[in-house]
């Protein structure tokens, strides 16, 4: 039996889905595979209950540390904060916030005990699991312990597969661990070919695809020279918490925590705004996200060592301007990758797109070590390793199973059905997933790949790693 929490109904997820169905047939020998839809068709036991009531009792959720909490061993605590912080109330009001927390840890126990009871009932294989960084996340954590295969895919990853049969793999039970970029000795890289390319990516506006939704603007009246420190912003409501837990809850912590500590070492401190805070045609989440910046720029907007800059200015043209001693803060982000090439010193969390083995910024994994790396003088923080940085560009940008690669599952069905832009692949999508009858969405569906449906299956499952 394959399970999933998507139906292959769905435009990109039948796809996704059929693929890793043929794949797991490959992976276990298997002639037949039967597909069952994954549904909450189970309520939490009483001991859940009791346990929820015990959290609530004993203050464990207004703990600091409620991100570790677990289940029987399953994740529940940092899913469950990733899907509570997907919800912009939750910032304006902690009433609200704990209302939909608690809501979400519930929500977490009928995941484990439908979990349980399609246990008891089927055979289960293998399963595919969507966004297993938000509340997902749990069934991610209990089928790792029942020795499942799990296919999934998240940024920077294609799709792939973790066969939890095999005890070598138990290192992945941790998400991120799976979702992290990983260095392979035996994968040489051209070195010069992927220098030319981050060349162009990093001073060419829109060089990337999906950049071009961004309109940037310049930045005037700033002498960038004076500044000690500049900080990236993230998203505030997409996607915390997902290469795990480092103190922080999410980057608005993190923010408010970086820009007190460094006011209080009478610092000088820029603090550039995310470009997706300003794109038109992300929904609403963008909105969520800039009203949450305002409320951040409102509040140091008083101090003379922070300037909030808050329109999108291409990165390049600052690093043109800042003296080289500047050093450069991101929780998660590529642009750590950007910095490092062209020779600044930065630091970033250990909850990130890469594992450890890259020599790559200066690396914090709780709020003590972060505390530590900010009072530290310039001299005391390391460089980046160059061939490190240049072989994370090649793997995010350049590699066959990179998002813009041959071998990236929406690439493959792009070239099966002629889409040619990311502007008409987005269109496409939202026009599918617009279309609530089911067939319709068969009729717009065969219109798009029209023969090509098995062939498109059969692309995507070859490219499928199972570690």
């Amino acid at each position: 039996m394959f399970i999933s929490t998507r139906h292959y109904n769905q435009f990109t997820y039948r796809h996704i889905i059929l693929a890793s169905m043929n794949k797991t047939k490959k992976v276990l020998n298997l002639k037949k595979l039967e597909f069952l839809y994954f549904d909450t068709i189970k309520k939490p036991s009483l001991k859940y209950y009791f346990f929820l009531i015990k959290l609530i009792l004993f203050g464990q959720i207004f703990s600091k540390d409620r991100a570790n909490i677990n289940y029987e061993n399953i994740e529940i605590g940092r899913f469950a904060l990733a899907q509570t912080f997907k919800n912009f109330e939750t910032y304006l009001s902690k009433i609200r916030f704990y209302f939909i927390f608690i809501k979400n840890l519930h929500y977490a126990g009928k995941l484990i005990y439908s979990a349980k009871e399609y246990e008891k009932i089927y055979k289960i294989n293998a399963i595919y699991i969507d966004h297993c960084g938000y509340i997902n996340g749990v069934l991610y954590s209990f089928y790792s312990l029942k020795k499942k295969i799990i296919f999934t895919n998240n940024y920077p990853s294609n799709l792939y597969g973790v066969n939890f049969r095999k005890n070598k793999n138990l290192i992945f039970r941790k998400y991120e661990e799976s979702l992290k970029l990983k260095k392979n000795s035996k994968k040489k890289i051209n070195l010069n070919l992927t220098n030319k390319f981050a060349k162009k990516m990093f001073t060419k506006k829109n060089f990337i695809p999906w950049m071009n939704f961004t309109s940037y603007k310049k930045s005037k009246n700033i002498d960038f020279n004076l500044y000690d420190y500049i900080i990236y912003a993230h998203s505030f409501t997409d996607g915390q918490l997902w290469y795990g837990f480092d103190g922080f809850e999410n980057t608005f912590q993190w923010l408010n925590f970086t820009l007190d500590k460094l006011e209080q070492m009478n610092k000088k401190v820029i603090v550039k705004a995310h470009p997706n805070f300003y794109r038109k045609n992300f929904g609403i989440q963008d909105v969520w996200d800039k009203n949450i910046f305002s409320a951040l720029e409102k509040k140091y907007s008083k101090s003379k060592n922070i300037y909030i800059l808050n329109k999108p200015v291409f990165n390049n043209e600052i690093l043109k301007k800042i003296d080289k001693r500047t050093i450069l803060i991101s929780h998660h982000g590529t642009v750590v990758l950007e910095a490092s090439y062209f020779g600044f010193k930065t630091i970033c969390s250990y909850s990130t797109f890469f594992n450890k083995n890259f020599k790559l910024s200066n690396v914090w994994k709780n709020k003590e070590e972060y505390e530590k790396l900010l009072n530290q003088n310039f001299n005391d923080l390391s460089y980046s390793n160059l061939n490190d940085v240049l072989y994370l560009i090649h793997k995010i940008f350049l590699d066959e199973r990179s998002y813009s690669g041959s071998k990236f599952w929406s690439n493959i069905i792009k070239k099966a059905s002629g889409i040619k832009s990311f502007r008409e692949w987005h269109k496409r999508i939202e026009i599918f997933s617009n279309t609530k009858n089911a067939e319709k969405r068969l009729r717009l569906l065969h219109q798009l790949i029209g023969n090509k449906d098995k062939q498109i299956i059969n692309e995507i499952s070859k490219s499928i790693i199972v570690n």
